[in-house]
This record gives C-alpha cells, sequence and structure tokens, in this order.
C-alpha cells in the first residue's frame, strides 16, 4: 500500500469520528519526552482508528510527530563533515521481515488485550471489543502469512 492510500483510509476514518488526540498538539511535536510517550500512548490505546494510524506510520515512515502508541523515528542529521573527529553516522538497522511481523503480532494481540481488559473495568465503552476483535484478526492474518504458530 502506497503512503497515499494510507493516509486516504486515515482520513476517511477521522472524517466519520473525532479521535482524541485530535487538536492535541503534542502529538506532531518534534521532540517528545518519555512522561508526555506514556501519556499519548494512553490515549492511542483506547482510539478506534490507531490501526489506520499505525498502517499510515508503517508505509510513510514519518520523521515527527506520535502515531498509534509510538514515536516516529527521527531523521539523523545529513551530515557531519564540518566537525573534527566526528564518528561516521551509520544509519539504524531496519527489522527483517519476519522480525517486523512478529513485532506486529505482539503489538496486536497486547492492544487487542488491553482494550478487552478496558471493556471489563468498565473504563471504555463495550463496543471497542470490535476493535479489539480487528487487531485479533490482523495478528491472524501476520501469522498466516508469515507462517508463524
Amino acid at each position: 500500500m502506497s503512503p497515499d492510500a494510507a493516509y486516504d483510509q486515515l482520513s476517511r476514518a477521522l472524517e466519520m469520528r473525532a479521535p482524541k488526540c485530535n487538536g492535541d498538539p503534542r502529538f506532531t511535536e518534534d521532540r517528545i519526552t518519555p512522561t508526555v510517550a506514556k501519556e499519548l500512548a494512553e490515549i492511542c490505546w483506547t482510539c478506534d482508528v490507531a490501526l489506520l494510524c499505525r498502517q499510515y506510520a508503517n508505509v510513510a515512515d514519518p520523521k515527527i510527530g506520535y502515531w498509534a502508541g509510538h514515536r516516529a523515528t527521527p531523521r539523523p542529521p545529513t551530515s557531519n563533515a564540518g566537525r573534527r573527529g566526528a564518528a561516521k553516522q551509520t544509519r539504524p538497522k531496519r527489522d527483517t521481515a519476519a522480525t517486523a511481523a512478529a513485532k506486529r503480532i505482539a503489538w496486536c494481540r497486547a492492544h487487542a488485550a488491553r482494550l478487552r481488559d478496558a471493556v471489563s473495568r468498565g473504563e471504555i465503552e463495550p463496543w471497542y471489543l470490535d476493535t479489539a476483535a480487528h487487531y485479533e484478526a490482523e495478528a491472524d492474518q501476520h501469522e498466516h502469512a508469515s507462517g508463524a504458530a
């Protein structure tokens, strides 16, 4: 899926319902402290568009902000040529497809469990169980596609 297609899906979902992050400038800041990240994650855990938000973030690879419970990966400086004795900059290693799939499966399962727990404690509305089911289905699809058991 292209970033444009993922953004279109996310935009359509956002037109139907406004998430709690709507208008919160902390979600688009360049630098996010661990304390703020924890607060933002709590908002994302119960968001019914988090799946589309994460999908967009995965394909678009935004360099700033906070997306579906995760910080964007900041871009490293492009050059250190002017500094004396500066260490050579290396790109962070990307996960292999199998590692990325395993991380996504674990994230989906954990997110679904958090939603089910929050519903059982009465913290969120029961219709969030549908969102939990979507995360479980996504995890099942990733397991089937990757051959994981």
